[in-house]
């Protein structure tokens, strides 16, 4: 439904088609619109004409277009949920004797989701199916996102509360919108209004990837004296494993803020977890913060996506999340350690081989590569052997092309310190590509 608007404008004569005593009375006073004037009367050059616009702007149809983003947002977040349920079932049967696992992996895991993995067994079917459903919902409203009453309603800048008036009593597609908004929970407030719910929910997620990493931390042999106290306030930190020291610090300026990894061993290496998507900061603001704090990489942590090579995927629903933080770890132990005599992984002794530097305790291989392209040498580690599996239904996998590498990342058991192809091949950090 459309309010209909008269809207007088000046337009040539040529084009003049709805007139009115207005239009007469305007032409009569205003002789620089002429064209000539005789005893016949007076011809004019241009006309003031009645038009009417249509104005999509009412209440109704702006309930419309923040109920349709109320939906889409919804179903990104379930959609997300669901991925991660789906996703994390892979991990729930193991075998206490791989050697691929850390040795405190499966005391970190029951620590966050045994009887949680119970909770889902045997649901994987019913979870695909609300995925494609929702896939559904998702597929239908984006392709009417271009129409003029959303485009137009979902700019309106109007705190609203939902009222039935009478076009919600009497139309029938109004009425089912207004049942629908009345029988589920959706926010109707515009975007803008909500800084303060914004500012709490980075305040929580700040305090998650703390406390994540920190769990992450002691999780892979990093220790530290008993009776060391950690303020949160100021969060600092400082860790031992054999020959390494691990220094975690949060890093704030006006804009950015995240936590700095810094590792010492031959040399020093500091890797920066900026909490926030690249969206959302900004390469720029990144690039300065990545400067000002000394890192040698800095990675976006989101609880949103998963997308990129420098996206850290940390989400209170994904159990896989303090093991990305490993990630991390078990790289900058690797590049300030110029000897390699001892594996990051296990703490067991390496040795020269073939295919790199091996570990026979855990199976680690890490290796020292030259891109071609650049000339830049960069490292690469990966378990010996590992075997392929997949599962969830083809929309499941079609939709996230980010999850073929999830599930080879959880394949290589978050081995691997560089991006990875879709086999799971390590890729050059510095161009992107596979060389061997």
């Amino acid at each position: 439904i459309v309010h209909l608007k008269d809207i007088y404008e000046l337009t040539p004569i040529e084009t003049a088609h709805k007139i009115n005593n207005y239009t007469l009375a305007h032409a009569a006073i205003h002789s620089e619109l002429w064209d000539s004037a005789d005893r016949d009367g007076i011809k004019p050059r241009k006309l003031m004409t009645l038009e009417k616009a249509e104005n999509y702007v009412i209440y109704e149809n702006i309930v419309f277009a923040r109920a349709v983003d109320s939906i889409l947002r919804f179903v990104k977040r379930t959609l997300l949920l669901l991925d991660d349920i789906l996703y994390s079932r892979r991990d729930m049967h193991f075998n206490l004797l791989d050697r691929t696992h850390h040795s405190l992996y499966f005391l970190a895991i029951g620590k966050l989701h045994l009887e949680y993995a119970r909770a889902q067994n045997g649901q994987g079917a019913l979870y695909a199916a609300c995925i494609d459903k929702l896939l559904y919902i998702d597929r239908t409203l984006r392709a009417k996102l271009s129409s003029p009453v959303y485009k137009k309603c979902r700019g309106a800048r109007t705190k609203i509360t939902l009222e039935r008036t009478n076009t919600f009593r009497s139309h029938k597609d109004y009425s089912q919108l207004y049942n629908l908004l009345k029988s589920i929970d959706l926010r109707l407030e515009n975007t803008e209004t909500k800084d303060n719910e914004a500012d709490t929910e980075a305040e929580e997620y700040r305090a998650f990837c703390l406390l994540l990493t920190l769990f992450a931390a002691r999780h892979f042999n990093f220790s530290m004296p008993s009776k060391a106290r950690i303020s949160f306030g100021s969060f600092e930190a400082k860790m031992n494993f054999l020959h390494w020291e691990m220094e975690l610090r949060e890093a704030r300026d006006e804009n950015v803020s995240g936590i700095t990894m810094t590792f010492r061993r031959d040399r020093e290496y500091t890797a920066c977890m900026i909490f926030g998507s690249r969206a959302e900061i900004g390469e720029r603001a990144a690039e300065a913060f990545k400067k000002k704090v000394g890192a040698d990489e800095y990675l976006f942590a989101s609880q949103h996506t998963y997308r990129g090579e420098d996206a850290l995927y940390l989400s209170l629903y994904d159990v896989d999340s303090f093991r990305r933080i490993q990630q991390i770890m078990q790289r900058g132990m690797i590049y300030s350690d110029l000897t390699l005599d001892d594996c990051p992984f296990c703490g067991g002794a390496l040795h020269k081989g073939a295919q790199g530097y091996e570990c026979r305790t855990c199976r680690g291989i890490i290796d020292k590569q030259t891109c071609p392209h650049s000339g830049e040498e960069y490292y690469v580690s990966y378990i010996k052997k590992t075997v392929a599996e997949a599962e969830g239904s083809m929309a499941y996998r079609e939709r996230n092309r980010y999850l073929h590498d999830r599930i080879n990342e959880a394949r290589l058991h978050f081995r691997n310190i560089t991006p990875i192809s879709a086999d799971g091949a390590p890729l050059c950090p510095k161009c992107g590509r596979q060389h061997r």
